[in-house]
């Protein structure tokens, strides 16, 4: 994607509504909006994250309403741009100290739940009230690479252990799926509506029934 000065834009995810595409450029953390009908890219707003480097800041984002939510990759807040008023509002995070840019988010009735990459926690927002409204731990002495919703239920894999995590979000409850089997470090799973796939940072992949909890 190309801006009007014919500048290359790149990002990490795009939010899709109608024939409109929201996304932040990775480089500069700017919110940008495309017309997939004409292809113009159309600069919204700068994320006023100063003082900070601006790769991979945010290079997320999910329109709720008329929020735009721009989640963090490598940054330590969430910026929620409102196309009302054409304003930033902030929310601080409670910031691992190692967290990777690969965060996931999925929206639950009114509520947004957000994992970040090599961190230990679900993250729950209020999309009503703007604000974080809890921290559910999910492991210890762990972390998580990536997740999957399936149902009412997210399922992160580790990439330090063979451990799939399973998080309630209704009852908020976890519980361990422990595979000494696997070998390698995971940094992907998804869900084919019978199996879980699931790979890593090798070639190996591991297909996983969880009804059997038995793995191939």
């Amino acid at each position: 994607m190309k801006g009007k000065d014919q500048s290359f834009i790149w990002s990490e995810g795009w939010w899709l509504e109608g024939d409109k595409a929201w996304f932040v450029d990775g480089m500069s953390n700017t919110l940008f909006c495309a017309d997939m009908n004409t292809g113009e890219c159309e600069k919204v707003n700068c994320i006023p994250n100063f003082g900070e480097s601006t790769y991979c800041q945010n290079p997320y984002c999910v329109k709720c309403g008329r929020d735009i939510y721009c989640i963090p990759g490598y940054g330590g807040s969430i910026w929620i741009y409102n196309l009302d008023d054409n304003t930033f509002t902030e929310i601080d995070i409670d910031r691992p100290k190692q967290h990777l840019s690969g965060s996931q988010f999925w929206i639950w009735g009114d509520i947004l739940f957000i994992v970040m990459a090599n961190w230990n926690k679900v993250m729950e927002v209020s999309i009503s009230q703007r604000r974080i409204t809890n921290y559910y731990i999910i492991c210890e002495n762990d972390s998580i690479r990536r997740g999957v919703l399936v149902g009412d239920k997210i399922y992160a894999v580790s990439s330090e252990s063979g451990k799939i995590y399973q998080f309630d979000i209704l009852t908020k409850g976890v519980k361990v799926y422990i595979h000494p089997d696997i070998a390698k470090k995971l940094f992907a799973i998804c869900y084919d509506g019978e199996k879980f796939w699931m790979g890593g940072y090798q070639k190996d992949i591991y297909i996983w029934d969880k009804e059997k909890d038995n793995l191939t």
